[in-house]
């Protein structure tokens, strides 16, 4: 299994081993030492002390402050999910104990990155969490419990601003998505020495996804053409797996990918859609396909918003099919004994496209949007 290495390169004069070792057999030291007693409240308990008068100077602990009597204790609450799947937690105290006292450690990639980085944030030790960001492993970032691991970091604010606040903590999130975004479609098919175990964690975790995390994992996915489906996927499983902020990651999801969809972005997706990202794209596309004629399309247009189909079934702009009225009003006609015929707004535009002209149904039906100026350009004999 690969291995690495967090050495800060500092001299450490005994047996460090021992003395780990010491932290967790002989709660004596306390008294002596400075020590913070260290309580994790998972079965079975685990109970270890950190021996302040060893810690190396430049190893701070944000999350310990001695601030009372000593000697103090902290307890580390069941809820508090280290990601060890079955790993006895000890060893990874002992890692965290390691390199607080010397500066250095050597851990297992794929066991370890992930629990040691949580841990390290849990308990705000900044340079740790450095140094692990500044060596992700693929095998420790790799893991089935992925989205779990992100949804405790956005889910506290506490922990999102001490990641957050570290170089290169932006490009690690960035990776950790990218690659582990498949996951979020085999799922289903998980086939370890526990797959119902880890197919109920990832949907509880598909629960707690926040819109904070949504928005995050959007912008990366998005930014990658070819992980796009995987967003798409995302969305179809929070939606299924009932998450209580569907709605708003919906809006989210609407508002990144809306300039990205036709006919084939439609179809390659649609598995993945939910039924109203579906209802969206599909009036998207329709209207796509099928937009009206326009003189010459300005912020009118779009402020007017309507249309209407003509007996040659073409669909022109309201606000254009004015203009163009107006157009034809600046004219005037040798034989005022012959009816006035108003081509089809398509045939002025294009002289291919249509022979027709306008019918008497074609202004009475514009009376609906009460535009008496614009039905007053027609002969108002006849209206």
């Amino acid at each position: 299994m690969e291995t690495d290495v967090i050495d800060l390169g500092k001299n450490f004069f005994g047996n460090p081993a021992l003395l780990v070792q010491q932290s967790f057999v002989d709660l004596k030291l306390r008294q002596t030492n400075n020590a913070t007693l260290i309580f994790y409240q998972k079965f079975p308990p685990v109970q270890f002390q950190i021996l302040d008068g060893f810690i190396l100077p430049e190893i701070k602990l944000g999350k310990i402050h001695h601030q009372f009597l000593k000697p103090s204790q902290h307890v580390i609450p069941y809820t508090i999910d280290f990601h060890l799947e079955n790993q006895d937690p000890k060893d990874l105290f002992q890692l965290f104990l390691s390199f607080l006292y010397t500066g250095r450690v050597i851990y297992q990639a794929k066991v370890h990155y992930l629990p040691l980085l949580k841990l390290a944030i849990y308990f705000q030790c900044d340079i740790l969490i450095q140094c692990l960001l500044n060596q992700p492993k693929q095998s420790g970032i790799i893991r089935n419990f992925f989205l779990k691991f992100l949804c405790d970091i956005f889910n506290d604010q506490t922990y999102t601003q001490t990641l957050l606040s570290h170089q290169k903590a932006q490009s690690f999130l960035e990776r950790m998505i990218i690659d582990t975004s498949p996951i979020i479609i085999k799922h289903t098919e998980l086939h370890n020495h526990n797959k119902k175990e880890a197919q109920d964690q990832i949907i509880n975790s598909f629960k707690q996804v926040s819109p904070q995390l949504f928005n995050v994992m959007a912008d990366v996915l998005k930014a990658n053409s070819q992980k796009i489906i995987y967003l798409s996927a995302l969305l179809f499983f929070l939606d299924k797996y009932e998450n209580p902020w569907i709605k708003t990651m919906e809006g989210i999801y609407l508002g990144k990918v809306y300039e990205l969809v036709d006919e084939e972005f439609y179809n390659y997706h649609e598995e993945w859609l939910t039924e109203r990202c579906k209802l969206v794209f599909r009036t998207q596309i329709d209207n796509t396909q099928n937009q009206p004629y326009h003189m010459q399309h300005t912020v009118v247009c779009d402020f007017v918003n309507k249309s209407f189909v003509a007996t040659c079934s073409h669909l022109t702009c309201l606000n254009c099919f004015y203009q163009y009225l107006k157009h034809r009003s600046q004219f005037k006609f040798s034989c005022k004994e012959m009816p006035i015929k108003t081509r089809c707004l398509s045939r002025h535009l294009n002289k291919n496209i249509c022979d027709c002209v306008y019918q008497d149904q074609d202004y009475l039906q514009l009376q609906k949007y009460e535009i008496n100026e614009l039905l007053n350009l027609y002969l108002q004999e006849k209206i």
